[in-house]
């Protein structure tokens, strides 16, 4: 017997995260081997001498989780934390350990084999009799022991999966409006997993955002945008793609979808100096222009392009040549550009690999060394390599005007028009 943990959403997901980490997927979907898949979470406990009766102090909850609790739930025998006594602390005492328990079957895991993860739940749930989380945290919440705030910060949103559990059968529209509300990255993890399993074969989702880890969640290609009036949707984007993003959730894709024009840099240090020296030549910000200028954080120049060129966006990116050809750095991304609409530019090789060496090149050494206050016995280069991030904001924060390197010049002037 192994016992890990694996920070899933649920427990149904336990296989398809150990397959994904290269365990031999025959041998993780043998129920004769794997016996048992388990997901939890902790929540507070409700103390029983001073919790507060629902009924009498709903007052003090907000309408939307009133609504949410008289609409799913017998609010019978709910209670809520009281003030504290001699016997708690706060109104709480202990936690109390809300989890699902998938037993798999053979029947089960031909299933998770066959058609996916998602049907597998949706077998555990309607055909083994498979308690969620959110049902079990439902009991609890009904019996007076937990809390509901503590329920839904801790565990999972009610309202939407009490709503898609109750009308799976029937409902062909799901619509959420803004999911990320009022939620940690974590419980909406978990909501967005429980939306994916929840919902049916047979229906429609609809969920408006903006958050940029919904939409990187739940996939680009899924997503429309609605603005003048217009709809428009993604649908050249490589499934490859779609899934790269999913995997970083965290990366901010709506502001790329929303940007009238956009400035792509490799880095923070980049973006950092980018802007003064795109006001020094235009004497506005590039935002107040409508130009976003945005760090890919060392992703993929390819995959930013690419869902760019999906949006038919405006784009000047900029990238090191890290010693190498131009030229030859944009043969992988030539697919993506288009002449007066993407453009990509890349300092020249004798001016330096990365932005340092391009103001050093462009300025001179004696004039950084004053500007970002080292003395003659400090090594510039090497201090500007380690301290990109402070050279960045000394440079952005100085009052001397420096001399921008020639390919962020350009790019200035493309995105500019």
């Amino acid at each position: 017997m192994a016992w890990t943990t694996l920070h899933t959403s649920d427990a149904t997901s336990v296989p398809q995260r150990l397959i994904d980490l290269g365990l031999d997927r025959t041998l993780i979907l043998d129920p004769m081997l794997s016996t048992g898949f388990v997901n939890q979470s902790l929540t507070k406990l409700v103390c029983p001498h001073c919790a507060l009766k629902y009924a009498e102090h709903k007052h003090k909850l907000s309408d939307e989780l009133n609504a949410r609790i008289e609409r799913f739930c017998d609010p019978t025998g709910i209670k809520l934390r009281g003030p504290g006594c001699l016997r708690c602390r706060y109104g709480t005492m202990d936690r109390v350990l809300i989890a699902e328990t998938v037993v798999p079957t053979s029947e089960f895991m031909e299933i998770y084999r066959d058609a996916g993860k998602i049907a597998a739940r949706k077998y555990w749930v309607n055909e083994m009799g498979g308690l969620t989380k959110c049902q079990a945290l439902i009991r609890r919440i009904y019996a007076g022991e937990v809390d509901p705030r503590d329920g839904e910060a801790d565990v999972s949103p009610l309202k939407i999966s009490l709503a898609l559990n109750r009308n799976a059968g029937h409902a062909a529209f799901v619509m959420i409006e803004e999911p990320e509300n009022h939620l940690s990255h974590t419980s909406l993890t978990t909501l967005l997993s429980r939306i994916e399993s929840l919902t049916r074969d047979h229906q429609q989702l609809f969920i408006t955002t903006h958050s940029t880890f919904v939409l990187n969640r739940l996939g680009l290609d899924a997503i429309l945008l609605l603005t003048s009036g217009k709809a428009s949707k993604i649908t050249s984007l490589a499934p490859d793609t779609v899934s790269y993003f999913q995997r970083l959730p965290g990366y901010d894709t709506l502001r790329m979808a929303l940007a009238k024009k956009i400035v792509l840099v490799e880095g923070p240090s980049d973006e950092i100096v980018f802007e003064p020296f795109f006001k020094d030549m235009f004497g506005k910000r590039p935002m107040d222009l409508g130009i976003d200028v945005i760090s890919m954080r060392r992703l993929s120049l390819a995959r930013c392009l690419e869902f760019c060129a999906a949006l038919d966006k405006s784009v000047a990116a900029m990238r090191d040549n890290d010693g190498m050809d131009p030229a030859e750095l944009r043969t992988g991304v030539d697919e993506w550009l288009c002449a007066g609409k993407r453009e990509l530019f890349i300092g020249q090789v004798a001016h330096g690999r990365t932005l340092e060496p391009q103001l050093v090149h462009h300025n001179g050494e004696s004039t950084l060394r004053s500007l970002l206050g080292l003395t003659a016995a400090a090594d510039l280069h090497k201090w500007m390599n380690r301290e990109r991030i402070e050279t960045a904001f000394r440079i952005a924060s100085a009052a001397t005007t420096l001399t921008p390197p020639d390919y962020m010049r350009a790019a200035a002037t493309f995105i500019h028009g």
